[in-house]
């Protein structure tokens, strides 16, 4: 159990110290990748290790300027492969940085093209992810992860266990993530500014990856108890409206860091989403006290 209990504390990080990764260390990441499962043991995927902070800060460039790329400790860009023994390797990789005390980021959205010409990549090789690897320099909380009652089917599709003590589990994961968002904010602006590149970070993985995803679960919660459609409509609406203006933004301006986008993730994640989690909570109170 105490293993399990180290995989689960593992966590995505996107703000890293300025220490590069030593040989060791990264022989150590490249080796456990390796280690991963492959259908037939043939397993085609290779890797590039990028540890100069130039060639670092071209990719974080070409990646929707997610800075973090560059300041990592190394960034592994995988290449070649089968997607799924590719997915494996990196899997190994981050479990392995949480266990030597660092920690990594699967990152997905960056120009190929780009990328391969920075690293002069063969264009027949198609670039699989790219893994920002470092010290953390962030509070590496827990974003909010899935019950199992949530994603298990028992035997065959359909047969499942959703209960409205699921629907409570989640809605009190939903209101603790408000209050824990609050914490860290009053916590990073004292200790780095209100305008820092900490608190933006931290405004934009619980707009994007704790309140929407938790907000959406909550919604298809309801539908599946078939409670209340109305209020599961309005949390898909609220949801789907923040991810299209998401999505515009980055589109128009490809930088993460814009103005644009920096306040969309702060208007989401300070007011709207919060409001929200704490609006519905009554009403969910209500529907799950009624015999």
């Amino acid at each position: 159990m105490k293993s399990l209990e180290f995989i689960l504390n593992r966590r995505t990080v996107r703000v890293f110290k300025r220490r590069p990764l030593t040989d060791e260390e990264i022989r150590a990441l490249i080796t456990v990748a390796c280690y991963a499962p492959a259908g037939g043991n043939v397993s085609l995927w290779e890797v590039i290790v990028v540890r100069g902070n130039s060639l670092k800060e071209r990719l974080a460039n070409v990646s929707l300027n997610q800075e973090f790329i560059g300041t990592a400790g190394a960034t592994f860009v995988f290449f070649g492969g089968r997607e799924h023994n590719v997915s494996a390797a990196i899997e190994n990789l981050l479990l392995a940085a949480h266990v030597l005390g660092l920690e990594g980021c699967w990152v997905g959205s960056f120009s190929r093209e780009k990328v391969a010409e920075i690293l002069n990549i063969p264009r027949e090789k198609p670039i699989n992810a790219i893994v920002a690897v470092g010290v953390p320099d962030e509070p590496a909380t827990n974003p909010g992860k899935r019950f199992p009652e949530e994603v298990m089917h028992l035997e065959k599709y359909g047969e499942r266990k959703v209960s409205r003590e699921l629907l409570k589990m989640i809605l009190d994961q939903a209101r603790e993530k408000v209050q824990e968002f609050r914490r860290l904010l009053r916590e990073l602006e004292e200790k780095h500014g209100a305008e820092s590149y900490h608190v933006y970070r931290l405004e934009e993985k619980y707009s994007a990856f704790v309140f929407a995803p938790i907000l959406s679960r909550i919604e298809k919660v309801l539908r599946e108890l078939n409670l209340s459609p109305k209020l599961a409509d309005r949390i898909k609406e609220e949801v789907a409206g923040y991810r299209r203006g998401r999505g515009e933004r980055l589109h128009k301006t490809g930088d993460i860091n814009s103005l644009e986008v920096v306040l969309w993730e702060r208007k989401y994640s300070r007011e709207i989403f919060p409001k929200l989690i704490e609006e519905i909570s009554s009403e969910i109170e209500s529907l799950l006290n009624v015999s």
